[in-house]
């Protein structure tokens, strides 16, 4: 298993035949693909409910990727649905009429078929933009095709260190056509990688994916090991400080937060310290919530942000 891997995205775009892309959408056209894709979520066997504004998103499934799909809720005219279980969304009148993601830790096949179930759902009584040279048709020309583009949340703790990131792209550009880059603009203080394969059929894309994380996983476990190989390196008590700050801290901004996640990922990753990679993740699900029911009041949401932090490491 890749320790490594934090979660896997699959969506699938799709457009009606006889509506333009949403770009190009009057209101009335919008209106008319809102209610398709309203009408067969809420009638399919799968339970949706539309997700609004200040509603926040269900962290239990969409884990690292709930800052993605929060974004959406931010757009002009683009409408999102969830799941019971907050594992997969559907997104109408973006970039496409209809974007199905799923947002999973198990088997790709299993979540392929999801998403192209709820796809054929969605279009039953209507005709998916199609071209008998170049596929389905979307936004997007590198997704023209299948509609698929499969995805991985990675930890690439040392390789950011290392400085490493660029020449690590490159090789992945060139040796597996998957995209890798960072989850936040500016900054990244997680260390966390997306790694996008698009375009291609299903199984190509699985097996260039699956190559790529296991490049990334070679690469990332030599030069942990090379720079944890001393047990008073500087890096052994940043991971060990990075602990004790987050065990006792009263007051904790996002940012600081996240780079000490990370280097005590980093030290669960490679039994640098005695903590589970589960208790390690399970740590930033209850400090987006807190981000998310405080959005207005920053100074407050850090002590909580700390507060919760420390029950959870606590916590057997």
């Amino acid at each position: 298993m890749n320790k490594l891997l934090i979660s896997r995205r699959a969506s699938l775009s799709r457009n009606f035949s006889d509506l333009p892309f949403p770009n190009k959408m009057d209101k009335a056209q919008r209106e008319t693909g809102l209610a398709r894709v309203s009408l067969a979520l809420y009638s399919g066997r799968e339970v949706f409910k539309q997700v609004y504004k200040g509603d926040g998103i269900g962290l239990s499934g969409a884990g690292f990727f709930a800052s993605a799909m929060e974004d959406i809720l931010s757009k002009e005219n683009v409408n999102l649905f969830e799941n019971s279980t907050g594992n997969v969304f559907v997104i109408a009148g973006d970039e496409d009429c209809v974007k199905v993601q799923s947002i999973f830790e198990g088997e790709q096949d299993k979540a392929i078929y999801l998403i192209e179930n709820i796809a054929s759902h969605i279009f039953k009584a209507y005709s998916p933009a199609y071209d008998p040279q170049f596929g389905y048709l979307t936004a997007r020309p590198a997704l023209a095709g299948t509609g698929i583009e499969l995805s991985a949340l990675i930890h690439l703790p040392v390789t950011s260190l290392l400085r490493q990131v660029s020449s690590a792209k490159k090789t992945l550009k060139e040796e597996t056509n998957c995209v890798l880059s960072p989850i936040s603009k500016g900054r990244n203080p997680s260390c966390l990688y997306e790694i996008k394969c698009m375009g291609e059929g299903a199984d190509s894309m699985k097996e260039s994916l699956d190559n790529a994380l296991n490049k990334l996983y070679t690469q990332e476990s030599l030069l942990a090991k090379r720079v944890l190989s001393n047990p008073r390196s500087s890096l052994y008590d940043k991971i060990h400080r990075a602990y004790g700050v987050l065990c006792h801290a009263r007051r904790i901004t996002m940012e600081e937060f996240l780079s000490l996640w990370s280097l005590l990922r980093l030290g669960a990753e490679n039994k640098a310290i005695d903590i589970s990679i589960e208790k390690v993740d399970s740590l930033l699900k209850p400090s987006s919530r807190v981000h998310e029911r405080l959005r207005n009041n920053s100074n407050e949401r850090n002590y909580i942000r700390a507060d919760e932090i420390r029950r959870l490491l606590k916590e057997e």
